[in-house]
């Protein structure tokens, strides 16, 4: 039972600091629209390499955030 709880505490200790970390990545991080008549393509992507998965998304926006 010692041993069990000693993993739940820990796995709440990297929780707690994957939480504060992520509070911090997102108080930095914010969108800047491009000057008109511009327009702005942001892409992200993942590779899961044990599992041979990927995904993509996109976001295309103007200089008022349509």
């Amino acid at each position: 039972m010692l041993s069990v709880l000693k993993k739940v505490h820990v796995s709440l200790s990297e929780l707690n600091w994957w939480l504060n970390s992520r509070k911090t990545w997102l108080k930095n991080t914010c969108w800047s629209p491009p000057d008109y008549p511009g327009i702005k393509v942001n892409i992200n992507g993942s590779w899961l390499e044990g599992q041979n998965r990927m995904g993509f998304g996109g976001v295309i926006r103007d200089s008022v955030g349509r």
